[in-house]
């Protein structure tokens, strides 16, 4: 297995020679392929550099031929004030977000992709004509029974039906994508209805489907870019239609679909009739809001799917809360579809199998029983995951994809080290996991982890525990203590910050930051979901800080953990990790 993963890194960096060769071979009548600059801090700009980008992406994309390439600098861009307006992706044109542009770092600007920290420098596409949308959310309390569930997005009837429009052979890296409401509308009162697409049934489908991206016929590859808040009737983040792919390499990697609504069908994404394949993605909490709906993470209608190492948590629809299925064949590995919601269709929270087709499924966490026709390919597993803070997975900086991200699994999880390298799909197609995840941590990298590959989209980043004087029988690390049931409050494992300098050295973006929330334990339901709202510890009462330390005296008692509190080291390790 380890011989097929170092043949997948040279094709990479085979590729990646290429096209370095590419950039100095003459294409037509120009002899290097051209870079686009823009920033929106400018004024004007012919965006031939940083120092002279232009404000505006719709110009450098309009500029752009096959093979150039265009950098986009932090900051907001919108596709323009009529209704119809979007990105137009071109072929061969990549797309890339994230940069600084000239500042104090870099006085002239980046020189180098992998001087960008996309995640941090957000670049945002917005379709969100008048910023005045709305956002209405569930809280806890309420039937969804999970916190910040969109439920629907108002003032949004200027939007743009797509903020972008991909193409085949194109590239979207580095970006997040917000504000769509593809609504099958073609007109706010404000825009007259002859500039619509006729006949009518033509437009309403088109601008019925994929807020964020359209893409129909061919689509992007699409890697380190998040999807929110957009709405649409199907496909609310992304819609993807009648697409062919060989599935070498996926074409949508390190990508985040989050609080994104759908009246119908697939609120994070739906590929219909389409091929996907999905790489180290985050699905979490999309809405199906309509009757019947389906898929509100992901629907998958017809056409080829692979989904590896992905997550999917507090997705809701009426079935198929976390994946919905219809006459397809998708494969499921390295997965967590856990803790999604089904309103009415019992039994679907995890996932929804309708028409033809079955469901290969391995070495992958789901919170309900696979449909009876589904194929076990092995490893599969029920039990909860336990992630560090799935309600906020964004984590306390409120920035996707950084190290405080919360669905980061514990070292307990049965989802940690319970994955696999490779495995032979029914049609004969090799899968291999991902060289690193979604954060850029090295999934085999024997100096960060051990044991094996993580599912979902994040790997942890553990080591055993060394205590000077090993017990011949020993109990159990307090990493690897399950915390009690019923309220008892949980966190990160203790001695992340040991790993910092390890795990910098395959890490892409800034130094590891611990998430210091509390969250309480999960909740048995009507239907299963995630974790019931939170409080920081300065926000408890002295009574519940009592109840607190008392049950975990109680879990010290159980496990005979007195008798290792002899060790010096170890009473310091286990005080730095229950201190409230």
């Amino acid at each position: 297995m380890r011989f097929i993963r170092k043949k997948r890194r040279r094709r990479q960096a085979a590729r990646q020679q290429d096209r370095s060769q590419l950039r100095c071979e003459f294409l037509e009548s120009r002899q290097l392929l051209t870079t686009w600059f823009v920033d929106a801090d400018m004024t004007s700009g012919s965006g031939t550099s940083w120092a002279d980008a232009t404000p505006d992406l719709q110009a450098a994309l309009a500029s752009a031929t096959a093979g150039d390439e265009i950098w986009v600098a932090e900051g907001t861009y919108q596709p323009g004030t009529n209704r119809h307006a979007t990105f137009g992706m071109k072929t061969g044109v990549d797309l890339y977000g994230g940069f600084q542009g000239v500042s104090a770092v870099y006085p002239a600007g980046e020189s180098l992709l992998e001087q960008r920290n996309w995640s941090s420098h957000e670049t945002i596409l917005n379709g969100d004509v008048a910023n005045d949308d709305v956002y209405v959310f569930h809280g806890p309390g309420d039937t969804y029974g999970v916190e910040d569930l969109v439920m629907d997005i108002n003032n949004n009837e200027e939007n743009n039906h797509h903020v972008v429009t991909g193409a085949d052979g194109a590239r979207l890296d580095g970006f997040y994508v917000e504000g769509g409401n593809a609504n099958g509308l073609c007109s706010s009162a404000s825009t007259p209805i002859s500039i619509c697409h006729t006949p009518v049934s033509s437009w309403t489908m088109i601008y019925g489907n994929g807020g964020g991206l359209y893409a129909e016929q061919g689509t992007p590859t699409v890697e380190n870019t998040v999807f929110r808040l957009n709405s649409a009737l199907r496909g609310g983040g992304v819609y993807t239609a009648q697409a062919s792919l060989n599935f070498e390499e996926p074409n949508f990697r390190n990508v985040v679909f989050h609080n994104n609504l759908a009246e119908h069908l697939g609120a994070g994404m739906y590929s219909n009739s389409s091929d996907v394949y999905l790489e180290n993605a985050v699905f979490h909490k999309n809405h199906v809001s309509g009757v019947n709906g389906k898929g509100g993470g992901l629907m998958i209608g017809g056409g080829e799917a692979i989904i590896v190492n992905s997550t999917f948590y507090g997705n809701w629809a009426e079935a198929g809360g976390g994946v919905a299925i219809r006459s397809a064949s998708p494969s499921i590995v390295n997965s967590i579809v856990h803790s999604n919601g089904a309103i009415v269709s019992s039994g679907t929270a995890s996932l929804l199998h309708v028409g033809s087709g079955q469901t290969f499924a391995a070495y992958s966490n789901f919170g309900d029983p696979l449909p009876a026709n589904a194929i076990d390919g092995g490893g599969l597993n029920y039990a909860f995951p336990f992630w560090a803070a799935p309600d906020t997975a964004e984590g306390p900086d409120n920035i996707w994809v950084t190290d405080d991200d919360g669905l980061v699994l514990n070292s307990f999880s049965v989802c940690h080290n319970a994955a696999i390298d490779s495995i032979v799909l029914p049609n004969g197609l090799l899968v291999e996991a991902p060289e690193d995840d979604i954060l850029g941590t090295l999934r085999d990298d024997p100096s960060i982890t051990t044991d094996g590959i993580d599912m979902g989209a994040y790997e942890l980043a553990t080591l055993p525990l060394v205590v000077d004087e090993p017990d011949p029988d020993p109990t159990p690390p307090v990493d690897d203590v399950i915390p009690g049931s019923g309220g008892t409050d949980w966190m990160r494992d203790a001695g992340q910050d040991e790993l910092k300098d390890r795990r910098e050295k395959s890490r892409k973006e800034d130094l590891v930051k611990e998430s210091m929330r509390d969250h309480l334990a999960p909740v048995d339901g009507r239907v299963s979901y995630g974790f019931v709202e939170s409080r920081s510890s300065e926000e408890r009462s002295e009574k519940s800080l009592e109840e607190h330390r008392r049950l975990k005296d109680d879990l010290f008692y159980e496990l005979g953990l007195e008798k290792m509190m002899e060790s010096d080291s170890l009473s310091q390790l286990m005080v730095k990790r229950f201190a409230v």
